[in-house]
């Protein structure tokens, strides 16, 4: 069977040059390049470069994604950017990892799930993940957190309730604010890096309310810096320096208001939440069922006053409509319905009796009676 593999660049903070888009093609005879994006994809073979190295060389976000599970979801920051001590809590070895190489930093969501859907949506692409790059750097950890359920999740797949679980279960990262209200590009890394609906919503039982941020007065605030932070902030973004605007911000953030980009003061294990996220599911599969009774009920409730007249809206078909497929299959779909009717009234015994003698007066319909019998209504 064919492979299928997708990978992905984008540049953020600038376009690449004439010389970079040449250099980028000649990675691949495969390779579609622009001035801010390139895609390669492969059936057969894989690519023959680190994709890590392309992103630190000329890109700011990177995504890979395999028929058989594997994803991987990388962003480029300028050093110094996000804060490493609110990073770690999220990390777990080759899964979430962040690495200084040089002037730059990298964050890595690699999760080689082979027992993952095996499949690839024709339109999923990078750029329904770039704005978490910029919520990031704004100090919004959800598409951290998570992450880190997935990682725990898969870890736990992997050792089957053995260690994984017993060097987990009592650690977690803070629970961020917002995730009972996901952003479009959290639900889509949610959906497509397959993280389990029913830990967020447990998660989310826990997670604060996102303040609402007011416009920053950047005048007032850029008062409180020396002439000399204002000439080398400057200096950097009129050169284009990557992330400077960020930086100048971030430099801007001691004088505002204070905040916490988490502010959530609640704690749970990874175990905890897994627990109360069974239970979650549990209730709704409980609410599921419980609303296809109700609705089988009225159903059946609605067709009672009718059983005689489907019975003969059957033999009408049968004895004047034409020997085809679409005339035996909605006949066998009344036939259905009455099943349903006699095991709702306690009348098996009755309808077993005349459907027996339906099939003799249509012994001769070989394909009508052999579906029938398919469906195990005979």
């Amino acid at each position: 069977m064919s492979t299928y593999q997708y990978h992905e660049w984008q540049t953020i903070d600038g376009a690449l040059s004439a010389a970079e888009q040449k250099a980028v093609r000649k990675l691949s005879s495969h390779m579609e390049v622009h001035a801010s994006r390139a895609v390669v994809t492969y059936n057969w073979s894989d690519f023959r470069h680190d994709p890590q190295q392309v992103l630190l060389d000329y890109f700011d976000a990177y995504l890979y994604l395999a028929n058989w599970g594997s994803k991987c979801l990388m962003f480029r920051f300028p050093r110094g950017i996000l804060n490493d001590e609110a990073v770690a809590p999220f990390l777990i070895d080759e899964l979430i990892s962040w690495e200084t190489h040089g002037d730059f930093q990298v964050l890595a969501i690699d999760f080689n799930d082979e027992e993952g859907a095996g499949w690839i949506e024709e339109d999923a692409g990078l750029s329904d993940f770039i704005p978490l790059r910029a919520d990031l750097m704004a100090g919004d950890y959800r598409l951290l957190y998570l992450a880190w359920m997935k990682a725990l999740a898969l870890e736990d797949e992997a050792w089957h309730d053995g260690p994984a679980e017993a060097i987990h279960a009592n650690t977690q990262p803070p629970i961020p604010p917002g995730l009972k209200a996901l952003s479009p590009a959290l639900s889509r890394f949610a959906d497509i890096f397959e993280v389990d609906r029913h830990m967020i919503a447990a998660a989310a039982e826990l997670s604060a309310q996102r303040p609402v941020a007011l416009p920053p007065d950047y005048a007032h605030l850029v008062a409180g810096l020396s002439r000399e932070e204002c000439d080398r902030l400057l200096t950097a973004i009129a050169e284009g320096k990557p992330g400077a605007v960020h930086a100048l911000r971030r430099r801007l953030q001691p004088f505002s208001a204070p905040h916490s980009p988490i502010t959530s003061a609640t704690y749970q294990t990874y175990d905890q939440l897994r627990q109360r996220a069974r239970k979650l599911a549990e209730a709704e599969r409980r609410a599921a069922a419980e609303e296809a009774h109700r609705q089988h009920v009225a159903a059946m409730e609605a067709l009672a006053p009718r059983k005689e007249a489907v019975w003969e809206e059957i033999v009408e078909m049968l004895d004047h409509g034409q020997r085809s497929a679409a005339v035996y299959a909605r006949a066998t779909e009344l036939v259905t319905s009455l099943v349903w009717l006699a095991e709702f009234q306690g009348e098996e015994i009755a309808f077993r009796a005349r459907l027996a003698d339906l099939a003799e007066r249509y012994a001769r319909r070989k394909a009508l009676l052999r579906r029938w019998r398919e469906q195990e209504l005979l």
